[in-house]
């Protein structure tokens, strides 16, 4: 890797962090704002149905001109936040927004996180399959997602919905700016593998991760986000960014430590398993061990919001921080193990020679994590659904990291 296409990532990195800011912010802010029964979580759900219309656009443009037309994505996530907010400004009442320009604004809400989700996705892909350089390009992101959901609180400044939106479309279009000056790059992954099975028999197996990404996204970070109806409004942006704090330190770590997820070969199927490069003839730590902890740490949180209102305060107490410990916690095992999966997705496409197979995993983590967010807040976020969905998904995500060794090596 030579010293430009490192710097390359470095822009990517911030681009990612400048976009997310933006980001961060409409998340926090657009929660309680569209007044419709079937839009619960407004900007929530917006977030998770943008990644499914992020998708949508990976499938409608061609590849070759995909990198050139998605670099001007962010830009267009500007353009769609200014007519946001003349919506906002003319149709709201008292903050909220009732009936036909609820449903237009939350459909170009959703428009806007798919713009923004389709050029997070292109950076992250460009850097997948080498030495996690995956993971410095998304601690950008979550770093800004943290700024953007508790900055203004910090420094004591109120901003509504409206102000919200205008810095959002000022920092799209710098994302933007940046993405088309630094372009697109591509070389080959700096860790090779060797395949000795047939490419369809590896090309299922890499669809395996895609599934066992998606059900752990789902089992940790939806049920997460769930919490977010019965916590104070708040106490909201608190608990968001301190999941983003979680991912970005899982981030940093699997950045140093060089995290890859690979099989042991002295068994005919094995579970994945978490190596570190940095530590020669490691015996590696157990996926179904990350899995597990991470979920045990969402399942005290599930009862300590619901049945010992935790987080029903608007005020920060000792029960407030446990349970942000725990969200922290249970974010940073997610994130070391979404990361090692996606690391090994985009190493797995090149070798394979498979277009888009990380964009695509991006994709349908986004959309799973989009219908199963609106089918719990169909059911109320109840107890037993969130733990119904904790559980089950968990298991099904250990399940599809399972392996005949013998086939990569």
């Amino acid at each position: 890797m030579n010293i430009k296409q490192d710097i390359r990532y470095y822009f990517f990195s911030f681009s990612n962090f400048i976009a997310a800011l933006g980001g961060g912010m409409i998340l926090g802010k657009g929660v309680g704002i569209i007044d419709q029964p079937f839009l619960q979580g407004g900007s929530i759900l917006a977030f998770f149905v943008g990644t499914t219309l992020g998708l949508f656009f990976l499938q409608i443009i061609p590849k070759k001109i995909s990198h050139t037309i998605a670099r001007s994505f962010s830009i267009l996530a500007g353009i769609t936040a200014l007519i946001l907010l003349y919506i906002f400004k003319v149709y709201s009442i008292n903050t909220k927004i009732y009936d036909t320009p609820a449903v237009i604004f939350f459909s170009l809400l959703s428009i806007r996180f798919g713009f923004w989700f389709y050029s997070r996705v292109l950076r992250a892909s460009l850097a997948a399959g080498k030495q996690q350089k995956i993971a410095w390009v998304e601690l950008g992101y979550y770093v800004g997602m943290i700024g953007g959901l508790i900055v203004w609180t910090f420094l004591g400044i109120e901003i509504g919905i409206a102000s919200a939106l205008i810095i959002d479309a000022c920092l799209q279009f710098a994302a933007g700016t940046i993405d088309l000056f630094v372009g697109s790059s591509s070389s080959a992954p700096t860790k090779s593998i060797s395949v000795n099975s047939s490419t369809s028999s590896n090309l299922f197996q890499s669809q395996y991760l895609i599934g066992s990404i998606i059900f752990l996204t789902i089992g940790i970070q939806v049920v997460i986000f769930s919490l977010t109806h019965h916590v104070s409004v708040h106490f909201t942006p608190l608990l968001l960014a301190f999941y983003y704090l979680g991912a970005s330190i899982a981030a940093i770590f699997c950045k140093k430590f060089q995290v890859y997820l690979e099989w042991k070969t002295n068994k005919a199927i094995s579970f994945a398993k978490i190596f570190l490069s940095s530590k020669i003839n490691s015996r590696g730590t157990s996926f179904i061990s990350c899995g597990v902890l991470s979920s045990v740490c969402v399942a005290i949180a599930i009862l300590g919001v619901i049945y010992w209102q935790w987080g029903f305060e608007s005020s920060v107490k000792m029960k407030e921080i446990l349970l942000l410990a725990l969200v922290f916690t249970a974010a940073f095992f997610y994130e070391i193990l979404a990361l090692a999966i996606l690391d090994r997705i985009g190493l797995e496409e090149r070798s394979l020679n498979s277009q888009n197979l990380l964009m695509h995993a991006y994709g349908f983590m986004g959309i799973s994590a989009a219908i199963s967010l609106w089918l719990l807040s169909i059911l109320k976020n109840s107890t037993v659904s969130l733990f119904f969905t904790l559980f089950s998904c968990v298991i099904f995500s250990i399940i599809l990291t399972r392996r005949k060794t013998g086939s990569v090596l």
